[in-house]
């Protein structure tokens, strides 16, 4: 038994003198935690239409358009915090029985507003239901400024 640990020793030994360096050095670990509460929300919503008449459709989505724009113009909230993509259209295509039916023309704007001030988040939602924005709504908290937040971490904060 003494001789079978004197091999394994003798064996392992080499092994760790390699993991070991022969000059003087610091080894360094550690770890960081911060909570951090966002201070954004971005909106994303989708304004679509439909309608046989794709002029129709057309001015549904501008009208649902400017309703919003007025209504984050009231709420104070800045152009530059607004992105609205160009109209899309398309044909409506819908399955039915099996069957593709053509139901008109769709026209779709997509717009993302960052909302910097938290306390307009409800008042912005209500805005959104009065100007009948009611597909593709989503939301999602955001810091303005996380790479400061990771600088603090890296730096001792």
């Amino acid at each position: 038994m003494k001789a079978l640990v004197f091999v394994l020793s003798i064996i392992s030994f080499p092994l760790l003198s390699t993991v070991i360096p022969k000059q003087p050095h610091i080894y360094v670990e550690g770890h960081a935690e911060q909570e951090v509460i966002p201070d954004q929300i971005k909106i994303s919503v989708s304004v679509m239409a439909t309608h046989m008449d794709a002029e129709i459709a057309k001015i549904e989505i501008d009208e649902k358009s400017l309703k919003l724009f007025e209504a984050t113009k009231v709420l104070g909230i800045k152009q530059e915090q607004i992105t609205a993509t160009p109209i899309q259209i398309y044909p409506a295509i819908e399955h039915q029985n099996g069957k593709s039916v053509n139901v008109g023309t769709r026209v779709s704007r997509n717009i993302d507003i960052l909302l910097q001030d938290l306390t307009k988040y409800p008042a912005l939602n209500d805005a959104l239901v009065e100007a009948e924005i009611t597909s593709k709504i989503s939301s999602t908290v955001e810091l303005s400024d996380e790479r400061a937040i990771k600088r603090g971490i890296n730096v001792g904060g």
